[in-house]
């Protein structure tokens, strides 16, 4: 999926990185029920165009200049997200320990899934799914969980 941006096209793909860069520019893990949009925009489009050379400061000035291109992002996102579900495919990172409300960093899943379960750090941030994390996280704080009882 693409986005027109300053006169550039610019690709949209959601990815682990994506969340890596919110959590870098937020400072707290990603909580679909209290995040940033323009943060999350941002983070969308630098983690996925390596020619995305804006700033977090320039480019909330343009967005603020032309709210259009908020709601653009917006509706593509919600298209993107239907069409993952018709793949069903999870689109939000499930960063929440089992059995517990705490939310897991994105620097704490890294940590994991690549010392743990040996996954590539390319891979992980570029292409793993959203579902493949999830399931790899379940299982790790099952098993954390069981070892405690």
């Amino acid at each position: 999926m693409m986005i027109e941006f300053k006169n550039h096209l610019y690709n949209i793909k959601i990815t682990f990185r994506c969340y890596f860069k919110y959590e870098q520019i937020v400072k707290r893990p990603f909580d679909i029920n209290n995040f940033n949009p323009n943060a999350w925009m941002y983070s969308i489009l630098k983690a996925s165009n390596k020619d995305f050379e804006f700033t977090f400061d320039d480019f909330n000035e343009i967005i603020s200049q032309n709210e259009l291109k908020l709601n653009e992002f917006i509706d593509l996102f919600h298209k993107e997200i239907e069409r993952l579900q018709k793949e069903n495919n999870s689109v939000f990172l499930l960063n929440k320990k089992v059995n517990t409300n705490e939310l897991i960093s994105t620097e704490d899943i890294y940590v994991i899934l690549v010392r743990d379960y040996k996954f590539s750090p390319i891979y992980l941030f570029d292409e793993a799914s959203i579902d493949e994390i999830n399931l790899l996280i379940k299982d790790y704080y099952e098993k954390e969980n069981s070892k405690i009882v």
